[in-house]
């Protein structure tokens, strides 16, 4: 039963990342028409971007670095019949963590904020795999 439960907060951090890149692109096409850039001068690098461009785009990219350990922790615990209610509550709150982390970057960047997200949600990831390897090396099969 918990095994298709822990798809949902999966499914809202894969949600989380293509808003991320829509408003990514969003932000750098408007940087674009308003000038803020040229085409030429983005063409070989992202180092022409405004900072607002930046800040997107940094916050997509940092969801291929600690979110690719939740994606395996997750597929690893549903393929070993691991899931259950303490793991799903893990996940959301890795999840959480990972939307607050991001709505600090994408608006104020307050770096303090920010760090405090990031470490919210290391911990989650670390009580994630703590706990599915704890039940796995328990279990006895």
């Amino acid at each position: 039963m918990y095994n298709i439960l822990i798809f949902y907060p999966v499914f809202a951090q894969v949600t989380l990342t293509f808003v991320l890149l829509y408003a990514t692109g969003r932000v750098r096409l408007a940087s674009i028409r308003h000038g803020e850039v040229e085409v030429k001068d983005i063409a070989m690098g992202q180092n022409a971007w405004p900072e607002r461009a930046t800040r997107f785009a940094n916050t997509y990219n940092n969801q291929f670095q600690l979110p690719v350990l939740f994606y395996t922790v997750t597929i690893y615990a549903q393929l070993n019949d691991a899931v259950d209610g303490v793991l799903i509550v893990l996940a959301w709150g890795f999840v959480a963590t990972r939307l607050v982390y991001s709505w600090i970057y994408v608006t104020a960047n307050n770096v303090q904020q920010r760090f405090i997200a990031f470490v919210a949600g290391f911990a989650a990831l670390v009580a994630m795999w703590g706990y599915l390897g704890f039940t796995l090396l328990t279990a006895g099969g």
